[in-house]
């Protein structure tokens, strides 16, 4: 007799998680090479990502070894995470009607990554930044780098502006330029422009075609 009154709870609990995560949902996993993983905040369950999938305020996307994933955010921010990974995102606010009054905060740790800029932080005061392991990026208008070589976090600019920054400096970067993170400890190199055997390397590090130099 106690059938259908448990089913209907169980309807209504599967539904309220829906729409909670339809409402939080941030972007989409446009493209999956390899093996990616998500972990949403608050569950130990790891699951696979695949092309198509919905990503969350607060997920935590991680890629294996040779694997890649891209990223279309609602603002049309495109970001690819390259192998042995790790991108969390921390927040993201955005309202098509009112883009300038967007806000995003991810973190990256491990390997190379890529970013283009959407709509929420081409405003006159965008408020997005990416936070690594060496220090963090003030971000806008911009289609920017970042790899690792050893222990040391390279960034290079392609187009807009950015903020490099630590509790020890900050520069700032134009187009063409890249600087050097090496510690949170110490600011970042003086920025320059980069040289093609630099830019070369850097996008194989991205693509996961990896030359050396």
């Amino acid at each position: 007799m106690l059938k259908f009154p448990v089913l209907v709870v169980v309807m209504a609990a599967l539904f309220q998680t829906s729409v909670a995560f339809a409402a939080n949902v941030a972007g989409t996993a446009s493209d999956v090479n390899g093996t990616v993983t998500v972990m949403s905040a608050g569950s130990e369950e790891v699951r696979v990502l695949q092309r198509n999938d919905g990503i969350a305020v607060n997920d935590t996307i991680s890629t294996g070894e040779k694997s890649r994933v891209n990223i279309e955010f609602n603002d049309q921010t495109k970001l690819v995470l390259g192998e042995k990974s790790k991108l969390t995102i921390d927040k993201f606010v955005y309202d098509p009607k009112q883009p300038e009054e967007g806000k995003g905060l991810f973190t990256i740790f491990g390997g190379a990554f890529s970013y283009v800029s959407g709509l929420m932080d081409k405003g006159r005061k965008p408020d997005v930044t990416l936070q690594l392991e060496t220090g963090a990026l003030g971000i806008r208008g911009t289609q920017l780098m970042g790899a690792m070589k050893g222990h040391e976090r390279w960034i290079y600019l392609k187009s807009g502006k950015i903020s490099v920054y630590n509790a020890a400096g900050a520069v700032m970067l134009n187009p063409g330029e890249g600087t050097i993170m090496r510690s949170k400890q110490e600011a970042p190199a003086k920025p320059h422009i980069w040289k093609a055997r630099e830019l070369l390397w850097i996008k194989s590090q991205v693509t996961g075609h990896d030359i050396q130099w």
